[in-house]
């Protein structure tokens, strides 16, 4: 019996083999699956929130109809236009959330600026804002790494009046320059819902935030 019992347990069980095969590919699915969800999110050689050509036709509309753009304004410790953006921001149905980097200098800038880019991407906003972003020797390879986290988990990006831009154009959507005095300036809530669904726009471009 004991070489009975032995054999038994020795031998091939289909139920077993079956179940751990469809584990196996279940995880290999689950895999795949995640890689091209974040895959989905980055689009090739191009930003987040601009790969439609401005001469284009749009073939799609990334925003479900009556959703609410959602931004993280992550502000310019001197102030800048700020207040203006946060302004018009609510008189036109944006929902923007203000992280402060103000009276803030160097690595302890940089830092907040990083933390305030994880925290547009932990939310799920639609739009990272950063207002007056100067990138520098010291600050260039923090940043440019959670620009490329933004670009990555799908969130646009927004340079709001910068100082300099990152060269790698596929790092932002668009930088936005401020002036309520030029007639042919864009409204900014338009720009930003465009930047959200993915619409055709210019990477430059002049904003009012006049009503």
């Amino acid at each position: 019996m004991a070489c009975v019992e032995h054999n038994n347990k020795s031998q091939h069980n289909p139920n077993r083999a079956l179940r751990t095969g469809i584990s196996a590919v279940a995880a290999v699915l689950l895999a795949a699956g995640t890689l091209s969800a974040v895959a989905a999110c980055t689009p090739s050689n191009q930003a987040v929130g601009d790969t439609q050509s401005v001469n284009a036709t749009p073939t799609h509309d990334a925003l479900q109809g009556g959703t609410t753009v959602t931004v993280g304004l992550i502000g310019n410790p001197n102030g800048g236009a700020d207040e203006q953006v946060l302004s018009a921001c609510e008189r036109d149905g944006i929902d923007a959330t203000y992280i402060s980097t103000e009276h803030k200098t160097g690595d302890e800038l940089t830092q907040a600026q990083v933390a305030g880019i994880d925290d547009v991407i932990h939310r799920h906003m639609h739009i990272a804002m950063i207002s007056g972003l100067e990138l520098t020797d010291n600050n260039r390879e923090a940043l440019t790494a959670a620009l490329q986290h933004a670009r990555e988990a799908g969130v646009a990006v927004v340079l709001l009046n910068p100082v300099n831009e990152p060269e790698d154009e596929t790092l932002y959507a668009a930088a936005l320059r401020v002036n309520d005095r030029m007639m042919d300036a864009q409204p900014l809530h338009q720009v930003l819902t465009e930047i959200a669904a993915d619409d055709a726009h210019d990477k430059d471009i002049t904003v009012s935030t006049l009503g």
